[in-house]
């Protein structure tokens, strides 16, 4: 039977320290005592997985939610008390809005912290606070009920991350306008508002809270894809863009060895402020690759490109059609397309005149890319010929990923107008082409984040 790595070390782990604990003392160790949990949250990517701790623990486990998720997600775990609210203390559990922001259900219930009122528990987890006023609301409302307040904060709480070896007593992020209500649009406010977060649930529960502050959180179930692009990357083949330098320091947490451990603070009543990161060595960006290349047994290779390079030729991925239309007002290009081909100069979009091979022609919002004539195919209709020249080519789709964006209507684009189409489409046709190898298998290709 194989055995994976991380079940090898565990196993390692577990062996040695029995060990130890045969030298140190035969007795076997006391029983934990039975203990009512609450969860604020618990349906999300680290709550299913501190749920399944504690029920194995023995202790009876509450999760307070919206109820959202287990609409689309049934929860997977029996024997769980469900209550259901909304953390702000103005809104009803069904906060769901119209078009005009309104709420569609104002007179809803269950209503805000409604359901937590007249119970008590022993300890508290909170992993679904972000904003200061609504922990303050629950931590506020929960401190004559409860004995501990454990709250799940972010190594963002930090004003910076530029000095090695920095503990848990260095400086916090802090922001111009505490009352803010917005992680910002590239989450700037959020590692201030998770500091005054903390705060909040320490005052509520002076000496009888504890923060946790977690790095990157990876493992089963993770939503996002800062560590799940790797090895499923990897395990595609082919030439493998690396960003940085195999020397460059991560940290990280398994999301079930951060679950087991919030769990532990619990049993033993533990208060303060920890930052929650693994492992307990140095280790490298370049081990974190490998690791993900190997199972590919040479089947993929890593290029490793310095971090400013990547950042600077890596396009948005999700960019609104009418911030592209912005872009080619201002700079009569498409910047990115024009960075990806090596900063050559771009044409001027300005004038919609013949570049190169193809005349792109703006009519009605939409556009039609003609060929040159000498490309036409005798014994065609003129009809047969347009919608030839009209088709995207075959190599279109695999080098430039946006040419399929002017066959669709500003309908078919969030956010776009029929002038943001025609000038994007404009762009596309006259940008001049990335140079991309070519590769004999789709699994080859350079992946499309870079």
């Amino acid at each position: 039977m194989s055995t994976s790595r991380r079940e090898f070390l565990g196993l390692a782990l577990a062996a040695s320290i029995g060990v130890s604990c045969r030298r140190e003392s035969s007795s076997a160790p006391a029983p934990i005592a039975k203990k009512r949990i609450l969860i604020l949250g618990g349906t999300g990517f680290l709550g299913p997985k501190t749920v399944e701790v504690a029920l194995a623990r023995g202790h009876d486990v509450t999760i307070f939610n919206r109820g959202k998720r287990e609409k689309h997600l049934p929860f997977p775990y029996q024997n769980v008390t469900h209550l259901y609210g909304n953390r702000d203390p103005l809104l009803p559990a069904d906060d769901e809005r119209g078009p005009d922001k309104a709420l569609l259900h104002p007179d809803a219930q269950p209503k805000c912290l409604e359901q937590l009122q007249g119970k008590t528990w022993d300890a508290v987890i909170d992993n679904s606070g972000y904003y200061p006023r609504m922990v303050k609301a629950s931590a506020e409302l929960l401190a004559p009920s409860a004995s501990q307040y454990i709250f799940i904060s972010s190594i963002s709480a930090y004003a910076g991350n530029k000095t090695v070896g920095a503990d848990e007593t260095a400086p916090l992020a802090t922001i111009g306008d505490p009352t803010a209500e917005t992680l910002g649009a590239n989450y700037e406010n959020y590692g201030a508002l998770k500091a005054l977060c903390e705060k909040a649930a320490e005052a509520a529960f002076p000496g009888k809270a504890a923060i946790v502050r977690p790095g990157y959180i990876v493992g089963p179930g993770d939503p996002t894809d800062r560590f799940t692009y790797w090895p499923v990357r990897a395990s595609r083949g082919g030439e493998m863009l690396a960003p940085g330098s195999p020397g460059d320091p991560v940290e990280w947490i398994d999301v079930r060895d951060l679950a087991a451990w919030l769990v532990t603070l619990v049993d033993d009543g533990t208060t303060g402020t920890f930052n929650a990161l693994g492992p307990d060595r140095a280790a490298t960006w370049g081990e974190v690759l490998d690791a993900c290349v190997a199972p590919s047994k040479g089947a993929t290779s890593l290029t490793w490109v310095p971090d400013g390079l990547a950042r600077e030729e890596r396009p948005r991925r999700r960019r609104r059609l009418s911030d592209l239309g912005a872009s080619v007002r201002r700079y009569g290009r498409l910047p990115h397309l024009e960075q990806r081909a090596g900063g050559q100069g771009g044409p001027d979009l300005s004038t919609g005149r013949r570049h190169g091979r193809r005349d792109a022609r703006v009519v009605s919002g939409r556009s039609r890319t003609a060929r040159p004539r000498h490309e036409s195919t005798p014994g065609r209709s003129r009809g047969e010929r347009r919608r030839a020249a009209e088709a995207p080519r075959p190599h279109e789709a695999q080098d430039r990923p946006n040419a399929r964006a002017r066959s669709r209507t500003p309908r078919e684009v969030e956010g776009g107008s029929r002038e943001d189409c025609g000038l994007i489409t404009l762009a596309l046709a006259n940008a001049p082409r990335p140079h991309r190898p070519r590769a004999t298998t789709p699994s080859a290709r350079l992946p499309r984040s870079f």
